[in-house]
């Protein structure tokens, strides 16, 4: 289904009845043509069965488990030029099966994501990613916020984009000026920053290996829970509140 963001936005209209939609097999795709004043278009591709695939320029999409809405606003902000379009903004929603895989690129997409989720890619230059579960996640952004509520595996690099994850197993972040914090940690933990600050917080026995050049870093756990840490900051300080394995 197709709907302007807002019901009198004419331009939106005009996108929906330009909009190019095709299926071939377990492959879906969507594409709007660029609004008025804007420097570029935008394409969506779904595709459900072994896997969820989505690719689009700028705007927000919004997946979850097993109803998957996406929000692309197409021409709110295009990459490049500066350029600002008013109007134009297009809401899909697309139903997919439980159990899908996805995989997003976008330069200015945001990517919401409810239910469970097998495997999440997300590639984005200033798109934000906040996800509920997923059991490996793979992020690599510029300036985008990451927020994952629960994950097994985290791989996330990111340049000045903040990263929160809730309940996590295993965690490898790597970030320049964005901040780390890591709420319940179960198992290992990487966190490299140049001058972001770390903070992990360990619910069960843990090893935590944080370095950064000039950010804090906060280690924490829960009573009675061990930690095996290894912390290193050049001109920040480190704060450990752990009983040592």
């Amino acid at each position: 289904m197709l709907s302007p963001l807002e019901p009198s936005d004419t331009e939106a209209a005009r996108l929906i009845a330009d909009v190019a939609v095709t299926e071939s097999g377990d492959r879906l795709s969507v594409r709007l043509p660029r609004p008025r004043g804007a420097s570029s278009g935008g394409m969506t591709v779904v595709r459900s069965g072994r896997g969820v695939v989505v690719s689009q320029t700028f705007g927000d999409v919004h997946f979850g488990g097993t109803v998957v809405g996406a929000t692309i606003v197409n021409g709110q902000i295009v990459s490049g030029g500066g350029v600002f379009a008013s109007a134009g903004g297009v809401r899909v929603q697309v139903r997919l099966p439980l159990g899908s895989t996805l995989s997003v690129e976008s330069e200015t997409a945001s990517v919401v994501t409810t239910g469970s989720l097998p495997r999440l890619r997300f590639r984005s230059t200033s798109g934000d990613l906040t996800a509920d579960r997923v059991d490996l996640v793979d992020v690599d952004t510029t300036s985008g916020d990451v927020s994952v509520a629960y994950v097994r595996t985290a791989h996330v690099h990111t340049i000045s984009g903040d990263v929160e994850l809730g309940a996590s197993d295993d965690v490898v972040v790597n970030t320049t000026s964005g901040d780390v914090d890591v709420a319940e940690l179960v198992k290992t933990a990487g966190v490299r920053s140049v001058s972001g600050d770390i903070s992990v917080h360990a619910v069960a026995p843990s090893s935590v290996d944080a370095n950064s050049v000039s950010g804090d870093i906060r280690i924490s756990a829960e009573r009675g829970v061990l930690v095996a840490s290894n912390t290193r900051t050049v001109s920040g300080r480190v704060r450990n509140r752990t009983e040592r394995a």
